[in-house]
């Protein structure tokens, strides 16, 4: 959890002192859930037209809508444990009373998993959570895997694979968020000539930026969120706000080309062209700024 007596919701700005910006940068919260919470709350909460855009090949074989819905609602680890923990619960329950196969022993557990989350959570959450037991239920049993399977392992894309068809419609929004890999926004601060030859020569940052004589192949993860300011196709220009200022990149360096797969929790496995050599996860757009 946060400590109350640290955690900010702010942003960076030119002339802002060291420690306003340690203050405002302390928590960043910037996951898919978090950054969907964030639309909802702060971009659009009359009309709540916020909608999360991930390359439909990372949701592997559940539908697109509850794939993004799972990804867009995905609790904190710490709720998480507690579902698991009543899960588990009477799961063993389930056993001891006789019921062998995972699926019985599933059916046993789910409604009293319901149950349990509804009197044991804050009246305010109930619902929520019981709703995303519901959908975790669903996908669980969709895909044939383990309910305990479906809400720990499967997540939010978390290596870019975003797509050109995903990245016009990204840029046609009202408004856009996106999750990307914070390594090439570093570079392009800290070596602005050398981003501007690969700019011109239409260079992906991986697999030609060289670190120590090494090659950077692809993306380590994405791990930061970015404000969305402008596209510009014909000029190949994409203009991004981030610490207190505009970050200009190329569409090779977003999307860069497609790359090997990438280890992932066991048992879940993507197309080989899923992922890519560029900096995007994903991306939360909305029709509309409803927000007093």
């Amino acid at each position: 959890e946060c400590d109350p007596t640290r955690a900010r919701a702010g942003l960076i700005y030119p002339g802002q002192s060291p420690a306003e910006k340690q203050a405002v940068t302390q928590y960043q919260g910037f996951r898919a859930n978090a950054l969907m919470w964030l639309c909802n709350t702060v971009i659009d909460p009359v009309g709540k037209t916020c909608a999360l855009l991930v390359n439909p090949k990372t949701c592997q074989n559940v539908p697109y809508d509850l794939c993004v819905q799972k990804m867009a609602t995905d609790p904190m680890p710490k709720i998480i444990g507690f579902i698991s923990d009543i899960q588990t619960e009477f799961m063993g329950e389930a056993f001891s009373k006789g019921y062998v196969t995972h699926h019985s022993q599933t059916l046993y557990m789910l409604p009293k998993l319901i149950a349990a989350v509804a009197n044991r959570s804050h009246a305010s959450r109930s619902q929520e959570l019981v709703n995303y037991v519901k959908l975790v239920a669903t996908i669980s049993m969709s895909t044939r895997r383990s309910f305990t399977e479906v809400m720990n392992n499967f997540k939010y894309p978390f290596y870019p694979s975003f797509t050109e068809e995903l990245l016009n419609r990204t840029c046609s929004a009202h408004v856009a968020l996106f999750f990307m890999d914070a390594h090439v926004l570093s570079w392009i601060s800290a070596m602005p000539d050398q981003a501007r030859f690969f700019k011109a020569q239409k260079m992906p940052f991986y697999g030609n930026y060289r670190e120590d004589g090494q090659v950077k192949a692809i993306s380590p993860g994405c791990d930061h969120g970015v404000y969305l300011e402008k596209c510009d196709f014909e000029n190949n220009n994409f203009v991004f706000w981030t610490w207190g200022k505009s970050m200009n990149l190329t569409k090779e360096m977003l999307l860069g080309y497609p790359a090997l797969p990438r280890k992932l929790p066991s048992g879940w496995r993507m197309p080989a062209d899923t992922y890519n050599t560029g900096v995007v996860c994903y991306a939360v757009v909305a029709d509309q700024i409803t927000l007093d």
